[in-house]
């Protein structure tokens, strides 16, 4: 956490941090070749519904390369 918090305000001017909002993230289809976010419906899955869950899902998967008919 030290070294994240260390590197905050650089990596957010370099446009390495980018703030954005579930469902709808500022990321095109392909522009990750990996996408990991169990963290967060374990954490939220008492307070936020199967559905929008279910929407996080479907915006994030296209996101990875490999996941989309264009790849």
């Amino acid at each position: 956490m030290d070294t994240f918090l260390s590197d905050f305000d650089a990596g957010k001017n370099e446009g390495r941090y980018v703030a954005g909002g579930l469902p709808s993230l500022p990321f095109g289809n392909g522009d990750f070749d990996i996408a990991l976010w169990s963290h967060f419906l374990f954490l939220y899955s008492v307070h936020l519904s199967v559905e929008f869950h279910t929407l996080r899902d479907a915006e994030n998967v296209p996101m990875t390369v490999g996941t989309h008919d264009d790849a």
